[in-house]
């Protein structure tokens, strides 16, 4: 937890670090722009998931602000020496809130949170619950068309969702 949280640290200090470096570009995100961030996610299972962002703000220091939600399943398999091996499955569903800065016009970074709840289950000891999840995010979209991009991302919501996420951008 202490290493991920480092990383999404000094991501978010490079972002900024950047930004008075970066030329005057025009935010390739206007206000009103759906962004639909379909992702692989890894650490410590396996999943998809599916993430919306509207732009509410564009501009607001070199970057905009967007809020949206998200939408993920994991399945992992657990070690426990009590009760013995078992496969954990998560869904989560949370709303989020993101500030991207627009470092090119094709690239961005952002940061972010989300916070909801996730369905969480264990096969072998059946048992099923609704927990309170969420937390920071960071990430960057890389748009190679302009309405197709890459994005990668790193959440940390305990072992409710992936930490690690890569996949797909597509802008409306």
């Amino acid at each position: 937890m202490k290493k991920s949280f480092l990383v999404m640290f000094m991501v978010g200090v490079l972002a900024f670090a950047a930004a008075p470096k970066a030329k005057a570009i025009e935010n390739p995100f206007r206000e009103g722009t759906f962004l639909l961030n379909v992702q692989m996610g890894f650490v410590p299972g396996v999943g998809l998931n599916v993430s919306g962002d509207y732009v509410l703000e564009n501009g607001w220091w070199k970057g905009h602000f967007t809020v949206g939600g998200y939408a993920g399943f994991e399945v992992w398999e657990r070690k426990h020496l009590e009760v013995g091996d078992y496969t954990n499955t998560n869904f989560a569903f949370m709303p989020r809130a993101t500030y991207g800065l627009n470092i090119t016009d094709a690239f961005e970074v952002h940061a972010g949170v989300m916070t909801g709840f996730a369905v969480r289950s264990y096969n072998a000891i059946y048992d099923t619950d609704v927990v309170f999840c969420g937390g920071p995010f960071v990430g960057c979209k890389f748009f190679f068309t302009d309405g197709v991009g890459l994005t990668a991302e790193m959440a940390y919501c305990g072992d409710l969702a992936p930490l690690l996420n890569a996949g797909l951008t597509f802008k409306f």
